[in-house]
């Protein structure tokens, strides 16, 4: 990661308020991975039923990008990040408190919508910092969501080993969330997101064919990331039959390892390119996966995400950057698109996996994974052989 002292100044503080923003949205989201186990419990969810629950959070997810484009567009993405920090903040607590399936997936779905908003808007921000640059800078802000989501999961295991329900860990950490991020966005400027016929467009958009391939790298990284953040706690206490205390471990290695990726990803890319990173990436979160299917122990398990979180902690923000630089749609509904396809990772995968874990078992279940993992090693050719924070060009898909 670019050092922040080589940077103008502007640019500086601006990045600074921007990577605290990424931090703590990473931090709100491990805080409700790592408690994924306790409320299955609290509710009373079969694994087959908690995949289904969890489409209620893809939903969200995936919804909400078909108009948070042109919501950044009419409203900008300054107004749209300020508006998703405080909703995110009033709808965690909310999850420690649902009391059945039925409710907690309608949660899920507010809690999924709330957070792919946010991440469009403030995707928006980093691309046009990334710009001023003129340097790869995009890896560096989601490896402090990861830095975040690492601290949020150490939380989860601290108020685990303290007793906490999940409903006090919540109500701990939402107004702390809500009182470090609120001054960051406040501070971000208003960007000129796109010209008047874009504003004028439709709210709802589907995505482009342009960003077709950058989307679909994306959604094999994020069908890896959900697995992990919502099965390897499970794995942990059925297949491995782990403690209590060590049903967050592969959640916090995964998030460690994705936080040094894309520590060094900025670097990597200009040294490497980006298409030898992403291929890189399929290889070493394939290997991990295989690991944790054919060694079923903590060790092996912790070995593996963090494998996993390594191989895949690039991709998606690589995806964002090449978009972004390579096609001339406005930035705000370039993300969006992409988003759409990559997220769809997160819709797809609860049910797969709860589905045929619940008919095999979980460990034959992770077999899936390793194929959609393998998938990146494929997708690589569709990135560019170099990336700079500044060039753009069209992308012509027949």
């Amino acid at each position: 990661m670019p050092q922040l002292s080589s940077l103008p100044g502007e640019i500086r503080h601006l990045r600074v308020a921007l990577l605290l923003t990424f931090f703590v949205k990473g931090a709100a989201t491990a805080s409700w991975a790592s408690r994924i186990p306790a409320i299955q419990l609290s509710v009373g969810l079969s694994n087959s039923e908690l995949g289904l629950v969890l489409i209620g959070l893809a939903c969200g997810l995936i919804g909400a990008l078909s108009v948070a484009g042109n919501l950044v567009l009419k409203h900008g993405s300054r107004t749209i990040a300020i508006v998703s920090v405080i909703a995110i903040a009033c709808v965690l607590p909310l999850l420690g408190f649902m009391p059945s399936a039925f409710s907690l997936s309608v949660t899920l779905f507010c809690w999924g919508f709330i957070q792919s908003v946010m991440d469009v808007a403030i995707n928006t921000q980093a691309l046009d910092i990334q710009r001023r640059a003129g340097r790869p800078l995009m890896t560096s802000f989601h490896a402090a969501f990861s830095f975040g989501y690492f601290g949020g999961a150490g939380v989860g295991s601290l108020m685990i080993a303290l007793g906490s329900s999940p409903a006090v860990h919540y109500l701990i950490v939402a107004p702390a969330f809500l009182a470090l991020s609120l001054p960051m966005v406040w501070s971000l400027p208003h960007l000129d997101e796109g010209d008047t016929d874009d504003v004028r467009g439709p709210v709802f958009r589907l995505p482009s064919l342009a960003v077709l391939p950058f989307g679909i790298a994306a959604f094999a990284a994020t069908f890896v990331e959900s697995v992990v953040n919502d099965w390897s706690g499970l794995y942990m206490r059925d297949t491995v039959q782990a403690g209590a205390v060590f049903h967050p471990a592969g959640v916090v290695a995964f998030a460690a390892c994705m936080a040094v990726g894309r520590l060094a990803g900025d670097a990597l890319t200009t040294l490497l390119s980006a298409r030898t990173v992403v291929r890189l990436g399929g290889i070493i979160t394939t290997l991990g996966l295989v690991g944790v299917i054919s060694f079923p122990s903590v060790g092996a398990v912790v070995a593996g995400c963090a494998a996993a979180g390594l191989g895949v902690g690039t991709v998606v923000p690589l995806s964002f950057s090449a978009v972004g630089t390579k096609t001339r749609l406005p930035s705000g509904v370039a993300i969006a698109g992409v988003a759409t396809i990559g997220y769809a990772g997160f819709l797809v995968s609860p049910p797969i996996v709860g589905i045929v874990s619940q008919a095999v078992s979980l460990r034959a279940a992770l077999a899936v994974v390793v194929c959609v993992a393998s998938a990146l090693i494929a997708m690589a050719r569709w990135f560019p052989s170099t990336q700079t924070g500044k060039d753009r060009h069209n992308v012509k898909l027949t």
